[in-house]
């Protein structure tokens, strides 16, 4: 019973360190490995492709092919409505979108099962959010290195994965030098 016990209490610290693992350095010439959780045929030797998605948004609905051919880059946050670190970073990412919207699409998707459109609605309105934000519909987490929010991508004309970040550091300079490095 001890053991059961000790097993339960120490349970929510490692889910909750779901993205300890992360450094948070900035390097991006390490490319991104594949995962097993993304299918073979979205993955090769040079790393790991997401498939074409389209999801409903609070303005309408995000197609990442037709994102893909107006902008260099798309830049997705995966958030949740419950999630204080996610929030945090929230006004952060809309500044980056000021900045670096005329060539890179940005869309902030919930990750979490529960929330709803009115979730998305909120945020958006609370942090004054002017790019689109909606739900993860399409099982994108498939992508993802882990499960954790808040977790970035930014995605290439290719639709290769060639950044991706895990956790909350709410600093601009995390954004903006792996940016620039992107868009040089």
């Amino acid at each position: 019973m001890k053991k059961i016990w000790i097993i339960v209490s120490i349970l929510p610290v490692i889910l909750l360190a779901g993205c300890a693992g992360t450094t948070g350095s900035l390097d991006v010439s390490v490319k991104v490995q594949p995962t097993a959780t993304v299918a073979l045929s979205n993955r090769d030797a040079d790393g790991k492709y997401v498939s074409d998605f389209t999801v409903k948004t609070t303005d309408g609905s995000f197609t990442l092919s037709k994102a893909l051919r107006q902008y260099d880059y798309v830049f997705v946050n995966f958030w949740g409505s419950t999630c204080k670190p996610c929030k945090r970073e929230m006004p952060l990412i809309q500044k980056m979108h000021e900045k670096y919207g005329d060539k890179i699409a940005f869309i902030s998707l919930s990750a979490y099962s529960g929330d709803t459109m009115a979730d998305a609605e909120k945020e958006k309105k609370e942090f004054g959010l002017t790019y689109p934000v909606g739900i993860d519909t399409v099982n994108l987490k498939s992508y993802r290195e882990r499960s954790a929010v808040p977790y970035f991508m930014l995605i290439d004309k290719n639709m290769k994965v060639v950044w991706e970040f895990c956790g909350s550091r709410n600093d601009e300079t995390l954004y903006t030098d792996m940016f620039s490095e992107f868009l040089k």
